[in-house]
């Protein structure tokens, strides 16, 4: 059966991300992330103070999430249970959008369409690690649970796959 939930609030968000083990959807909403409950429908938290929210990844291994504001260049930790921000903002580059959480190699990846390149960052700790170069502006991209991570260049009709721990495009097509 289909459930249709209507969320009051701000209609320029950016995203979803579903964290089923905790029966959770995060909505970006431009200037928030509202925090809905997937069995109840209702909004049960907010993580706030956001320029433009453009990406969202749980990591629930750690209890942390992680928020790119794209306005302000940056990217937000989180508790997922508290909904608590855990650190100062990290910088991630002009525009930062899509945001992937590798379980395995407990990494973050944060695609950047101006840098044309995808930040990564320990997610233990929530601090940078390095970049790696994309052929044009990464729009989407999928970890396959055994330290690699495809990423997708539409402009260009590319489809890529990144070693995850050695953080370097290894095959494209």
């Amino acid at each position: 059966q289909t459930k249709r939930w209507t969320l009051a609030g701000p209609t320029n968000g950016n995203g979803l991300t579903l964290d089923a083990e905790n029966h959770r959807l995060y909505v970006g909403r431009g200037t928030e992330v509202d925090v809905v409950d997937t069995i109840s429908g209702q909004i049960t938290g907010k993580i706030t103070g956001f320029k433009g929210t453009r990406g969202v990844a749980v990591a629930p291994d750690l209890n942390r999430g992680f928020v790119t504001d794209g306005t302000a260049g940056s990217l937000t930790v989180f508790d997922i249970k508290t909904l608590a921000k855990l650190a100062d903002d990290v910088v991630v580059g002009k525009r930062p959008g899509a945001t992937i959480y590798d379980m395995p190699s407990h990494r973050v990846f944060v695609l950047n369409d101006v840098i044309n390149g995808v930040t990564v960052l320990d997610a233990t700790v929530g601090s940078p690690i390095g970049t790696f170069d994309m052929v044009g502006k990464p729009d989407a991209a999928v970890p396959n649970g055994e330290f690699a991570l495809f990423v997708t260049v539409a402009e260009k009709n590319i489809v890529s796959r990144a070693d995850a721990r050695k953080l370097l495009i290894e095959q494209s097509w």
